[in-house]
């Protein structure tokens, strides 16, 4: 199960230590997808590091995987999908967590004010 990320962050390609700014758009346990700047030369099998903090939940995470595939997106960018070498437990939590916090937001229930009255206790 992927869920929506949207958080800006920054990925190193290999053993380079250049920094190169991403829109991490989502993640799962096994994988992650990254937004970045068509420009940017990222190959099939490169293994990139990928840094970013949840600003919600304040955790950051610093992530290896390996591009597996890549698409070209609107306004020149490019999407890659990346592959976890193994399952993380700390990314597992997270995605949980984010799933939990998606399903309170939509079990919303609204009471009409005249109704308020009857189901208020004490």
């Amino acid at each position: 199960c992927r869920i929506w990320v949207g958080a800006d962050g920054e990925m190193k390609i290999g053993d380079d230590n250049t920094n190169i700014k991403v829109v991490v758009k989502d993640i799962s346990s096994t994988g992650i997808a990254i937004v970045c700047d068509a420009r940017t030369e990222v190959g099939l099998g490169d293994v990139i590091t990928v840094s970013f903090k949840d600003e919600k939940t304040k955790q950051e995470f610093h992530l290896k995987a390996a591009v597996v595939r890549h698409e070209e997106a609107e306004h020149k960018r490019m999407i890659y999908g990346c592959k976890f070498g193994q399952e993380s437990d700390a990314v597992l939590k997270y995605v949980y967590s984010k799933q939990r916090d998606n399903l309170r937001a939509t079990r919303t229930i609204s009471i009409k004010k005249d109704d308020q009255d009857r189901y208020t206790y004490g």
